[in-house]
Parts: C-alpha cells; sequence; structure tokens
C-alpha cells in the first residue's frame, strides 16, 4: 500500500508539499489499483502530527509514502520502521498524475 499525500479528497487535488499536515492521504493499492482517500485527523494534533500520521498509515498497512516533504523527526521514524520515502518535488502535480505514474501508463 502507498499513501499520497493530498490537498483535497479528489483525484484533480495536488500533492500536499507537507506530510504531516497534509489535509488528506491517498492509499493506493499497488496490487489490484485500487485506491481510497482519507481524512489525516492527525494534522490538528499540537505536536508529534508526523508520528501519528506514521502509526495511523502502518495501520492501514502503508509501505511507501509519497510526499512533497518530510520532516525530521518523521525522516527517523519511517526508516525505522522500513517504510519507502518518496519525494515529489514538482508539487503542481494531481493525484491523477501520481497514480498514473504509479500505474505505469
Amino acid at each position: 500500500m502507498i499513501a499520497i499525500t493530498s490537498t483535497g479528497n479528489t483525484l484533480l487535488a495536488g500533492i500536499d508539499k507537507y506530510f504531516a499536515r497534509c489535509s488528506y492521504f491517498l492509499l493506493f493499492n499497488e496490487t489490484d489499483g485500487s485506491h481510497i482517500f482519507i481524512e489525516n485527523n492527525c494534522r490538528t494534533a499540537k505536536e508529534n502530527a508526523g508520528l501519528l500520521a506514521v502509526d495511523m498509515l502502518l495501520k492501514k498497512g502503508v509501505r511507501k509514502v509519497i510526499s512533497g516533504e518530510f520532516g525530521m523527526k518523521v525522516k527517523s521514524v519511517l526508516d525505522e520502521k522500513k517504510i519507502q520515502m518518496i519525494l515529489i518535488s514538482d508539487i503542481n502535480k494531481t493525484i491523477n498524475d501520481i497514480i498514473t505514474l504509479l500505474k505505469g501508463k
């Protein structure tokens, strides 16, 4: 399962630059190509939003995360949990653009 940080809950939404404070995560199933948006309820936490988000994504079976940026605390936790981080420097890409790349079309 791959998590993609998103500014909204549609395929036309953009990649969110920030992992911990993104509005939504799109969960993409690499096996069958299915996907679902989940709200990032951790974004409003006063502290440790990134660590809470990592725990939430682990429970969903996420093994890779795509985002514009990762904080230092989150990077070390993702490394420790063996979750691959993929940085997207062009945050003008939409969620649909990323899914198309993942599907190899």
